[in-house]
């Protein structure tokens, strides 16, 4: 390091501003420090030098003990590979449960494995990994997977238009034109405005605008799902508080708006309507549980709402 910044030597202790003439003091007082610092690195750099050679013996143990550790692991990987194999191909994995289960934990070793750099010399087992992911990707090809989720994300997309048009949102956005990025791996959502732009939802602006999008997507998904045949997917779905960027909790009543109060009951009427909807098309009726603090006393749909009222936790009752 020396030998490269001698070059760099100071050879001046007085600098001139070559513009205006004056005499440039903080230079040469950076200078000075530059000297002081560098003369202290160099005293601490020699009695470094004392502890190199000392400790010299204990590197190499400590490098002796760490390849034997490292041998150990190796062999008892082959060892636990042996048993994978063995016990992957025998009778016992009876269920789908337990297929799942091993492969999770098995996904799991892989990934601390990796991590710990156990597989950056195992290039068999590389190999191995790239034909088994080779014919698996053949049998995928089989699903039509890629297929499948195209049908999804068209699905999804059309139904979130559909109850857009029932839904609150800000007028520049209209016409809506919601997507889902599934074929992407994204899963963005996003609005497609007529200049050819992608909005995405964060930054769509106002809360109401993120509310109807969340409510829009999340009820085509639970009909997408009553949809499928033999769907594992449980058309439970839960909302806290969708009503709050209307009516903000402790607001003094007066300050709600006719306009919050529209919103608020296509709101309710969009979810209540579409429950029912999907009941009657797939012959399955989800479940909504919504926790809100609107009582929807002042709603159009109140007498719907009123029925579908479970449980009012005030006045000195609780959720929890």
């Amino acid at each position: 390091m020396k030998q490269q910044t001698s070059i760099a030597e100071i050879e001046t202790d007085e600098y001139t501003c070559p513009l205006c003439g004056h005499e440039c003091k903080e230079i040469a007082e950076n200078d000075s420090k530059l000297i002081e610092a560098t003369e202290w690195l160099d005293n601490e750099l020699r009695i470094t030098e004392k502890y190199t050679s000392d400790f010299s013996e204990d590197v190499r143990k400590l490098k002796e003990a760490h390849s034997k550790i490292d041998e150990k692991i190796r062999g008892v990987w082959k060892q636990i590979k042996t048993i994978e194999e063995k016990f992957i191909s025998s009778k016992a994995l009876v269920s789908k449960r337990e297929k799942v289960n091993y492969a999770k934990a098995r996904i799991a070793l892989y990934a601390e494995m990796s991590s710990s750099g156990i597989f950056e010399t195992v290039d068999g087992d590389i190999e191995e990994l790239k034909e088994k992911i080779a014919r698996l990707e053949e049998k995928i090809k089989g699903f039509d997977v890629d297929k499948k989720m195209s049908k999804a994300e068209s699905f999804l997309s059309n139904n979130m238009n559909r109850l857009s048009l029932t839904l609150d949102f800000e007028e520049e956005y209209r016409p809506i034109d919601l997507n889902f990025g599934l074929t992407d791996g994204s899963f963005d959502i996003y609005q497609h405005q007529k200049s050819n732009e992608n909005i995405h939802l964060y930054e769509m602006g106002s809360g109401a605008n993120w509310v109807s999008c969340h409510i829009a997507l999340f009820l085509s998904f639970l009909r997408f799902f009553a949809t499928q045949d033999n769907s594992p997917m449980p058309l439970v779905m839960f909302f806290d508080q969708p009503s709050q960027v209307y009516f903000p909790q402790g607001n003094d009543k007066d300050e709600i708006t006719q306009a919050d109060l529209i919103a608020v009951n296509k709101m309710y009427k969009t979810i209540f309507d579409e429950i029912n909807s999907i009941g009657e098309d797939t012959g399955i009726l989800p479940q909504i549980i919504i926790v809100d603090h609107v009582d929807g006393k002042n709603l159009e749909c109140k007498e719907e709402f009123e029925r579908y009222i479970r449980c009012n936790w005030r006045n000195d009752t609780g959720l929890i």
